[in-house]
């Protein structure tokens, strides 16, 4: 089965570094997982919501974007290079993932769990003999 995976950020946190008071601390964000649905199989949906910190400290003059001038491409961006780049803990003896590959395989089981404790009843209109 398919999955389509989704990333939004849903919060930006500002504080004043120096003389910049509108500057990006942090990025609340949620990557959705929505499983395709089939008749013998409903659409799941399950998320993980999670933080990027950033910093603009080390951010020179000509490269600093302040508060109002964010674009939903540019924190998808900063979130995305964050997920790619952590390494989560690893599972029952496998090898580290990344931050992506674990969240993806965490929200997976939640469909299998999901699918697995589903009670599925024949329809009593429907003649059993179909």
């Amino acid at each position: 089965m398919a999955t389509t995976y989704q990333l939004y950020a849903s919060e930006v946190q500002t504080e004043t570094v120096g003389d910049r008071t509108d500057s990006i601390c942090s990025i609340n964000w949620t990557f959705i997982a929505v499983s395709d649905s089939r008749i013998d199989n409903p659409q799941l949906v399950a998320e993980h919501h999670d933080t990027t910190i950033v910093s603009s400290e080390p951010t020179s003059d000509d490269n600093y974007v302040s508060f109002s001038n964010l674009t939903d491409a540019m924190v998808l961006g900063w979130v995305n290079a964050d997920i790619d780049s952590r390494t989560a803990p690893p599972r029952s003896g496998d090898d580290s993932v990344s931050l992506r590959d674990y969240i993806k395989a965490s929200l997976e089981e939640e469909f299998v769990q999901a699918r697995s404790s589903a009670v599925g009843n024949k329809l009593p209109w429907i003649a059993s003999s179909l």
